[in-house]
């Protein structure tokens, strides 16, 4: 092959490369987005708020973790959206999501305090 031959498939083969591997990235942040989602805003009183947003068909009891407690927040039907208060504990806190007849799931760490508002979405299964 000559020169300028293999420049050319060089950079063809750049061009093909390069999209290939952003759609791989972009798959793998995908594969990731299937937990639940997370979020907190400000707010006024000393409970904590929690809107639980289950997209899922199957119920699921919510539970909130404090450094070392477990407390049940409630139980949250399948495709429905509902409010519960808790007590604030600790700056921070976890979501553990039991799926009846599914999984479990546990979201990151997200600091909590006095009077926020926490969203959590739980995304269907597939």
């Amino acid at each position: 092959m000559n020169k300028q031959k293999r420049i050319a498939y060089r950079r063809a083969t750049r061009f093909l490369v390069l999209p290939l591997a952003l759609m791989a990235a972009v798959a793998g942040c995908n594969k990731n987005s299937e937990g639940p989602m997370f979020t907190r805003s400000a707010g006024q009183s000393e409970d904590v708020t929690i809107t639980v947003d289950n997209q899922n068909f199957l119920d699921a009891d919510v539970y909130a973790l404090w450094n070392d407690q477990r407390d049940r927040v409630g139980f949250a039907t399948g495709k429905t959206k509902q409010t519960f208060n808790v007590d604030w504990r600790a700056p921070s806190m976890q979501m553990e999501i039991h799926l009846i007849a599914g999984g479990t799931m546990t979201t990151d760490q997200i600091s909590v305090y006095e009077g926020d508002n926490v969203q959590l979405v739980i995304p269907p299964t597939r």
